[in-house]
C-alpha cells in the first residue's frame, strides 16, 4: 500500500470511529450531569426529559405533581458518593440529596431521592428509570 493508501486508510478508520458516536462512559455523564443541570436550573419539564420513554407512558406527570413542584425551587443537589454500576454496566443507581425551597413559605428541606439508570443500546444512552424524586413525603 502506498504512502497516501495509507492516509485514506488512516482517515476512514478515524471517520468511522468517530461516527460511533459518545462511549458509554461519556453517554453516562452527559446524563447525569444534564439530569442535574435541568433539575436544579431547569425546571421539571426539562427533567422529565431524561425519563425513560417507556416509563413516561406508564406514569405520566399528574397535574397535582406538576403543581407541587412549581411551588418549590431546587436550591441543592448533592450526590451522595455511593453511585453504584451493576456488573453488567448498563445499570448504575446512586442517592441524591435534593434540597428544595417552598416559594411560599421560604422553608428549605432536603429530599434523598435514590436513583437507578438504565443504559439503552439502540438509543445509546442512559434513561432514568426511577421516577422524579417524591415531593410529597417529609
Amino acid at each position: 500500500m502506498s504512502f497516501n493508501g495509507w492516509r485514506v486508510f488512516l482517515l476512514l478508520a478515524v471517520v468511522g470511529l468517530t461516527a460511533c458516536g459518545p462511549s458509554r462512559q461519556d453517554s453516562q455523564f452527559a446524563a447525569l450531569s444534564g439530569y442535574a443541570k435541568a433539575l436544579r436550573w431547569g425546571g421539571v419539564e426539562e427533567a422529565v426529559q431524561f425519563l425513560a420513554p417507556d416509563y413516561r407512558r406508564r406514569h405520566p406527570l399528574l397535574p397535582v405533581e406538576l403543581s407541587r413542584w412549581r411551588q418549590v425551587r431546587v436550591t441543592g443537589y448533592r450526590e451522595l458518593g455511593d453511585a453504584r454500576l451493576e456488573a453488567d454496566g448498563g445499570t448504575l443507581t446512586q442517592t441524591v440529596e435534593i434540597a428544595v425551597v417552598n416559594r411560599h413559605t421560604g422553608v428549605e428541606r432536603r429530599i434523598l431521592d435514590r436513583q437507578q439508570w438504565r443504559y439503552d443500546e439502540a438509543s445509546r444512552r442512559w434513561w432514568l428509570w426511577s421516577g422524579l424524586p417524591d415531593l410529597s413525603h417529609r
